[in-house]
């Protein structure tokens, strides 16, 4: 309620694990986490859920439904092996803004770009996608989006950025 009423955006770990799953269909009859949240006002513009390891599609549809944006942070999924990684096609594909995070085992986001092409490369099996345009727009664009800030994201006049030269050699 505060959050709201003060024009606060929020941030919740979803479905990271499979015990926090079976522990919510347990209390809530069958009711897989994200629907615990839309149950609870917890899916909308204003909220990015971390992780989303064990969402079902119906739980990816809600996310795309509800406007919800995703921090997808593969290099500490990848760490810690047991929480796996989310259906990121499915999530990418559903349209759900995907955006790319660090975690307590990883700040580095280059880093994640680069877990995150690879691991991602390979779950969509053709070795082509996301390219590296797609994520780093993830990282960039789609996190500006997520946090409502349309001031960053983009080098454009009247734009907040920072700027990163990298030398390719």
């Amino acid at each position: 309620d505060i959050a709201q009423d003060r024009g606060l955006l929020r941030t919740i770990h979803l479905a990271q694990s499979r015990q926090e799953v079976e522990q919510v269909q347990k209390m809530t009859q069958g009711r897989t986490p994200a629907e615990y949240l839309l149950d609870h006002g917890w899916l909308g513009r204003d909220i990015l859920v971390a992780h989303c390891t064990h969402c079902t599609s119906s739980d990816i549809g809600l996310l795309a439904e509800t406007d919800t944006s995703m921090a997808h942070c593969p290099a500490s999924s990848s760490r810690r092996g047991f929480h796996g990684l989310a259906d990121m096609p499915g999530l990418v594909d559903a349209g759900v803004n995907v955006t790319l995070g660090t975690d307590n085992m990883s700040e580095d986001m280059f880093e994640a770009m680069r877990i995150g092409i690879i691991v991602n490369r390979g779950l969509r099996g053709d070795g082509t996608r996301p390219t590296s345009a797609e994520i780093l727009t993830w990282a960039t664009r789609n996190a500006a989006h997520a946090l409502q800030r349309e001031d960053l994201g983009t080098l454009e006049p009247g734009k907040k950025a920072d700027l990163t030269v990298l030398q390719a050699d």
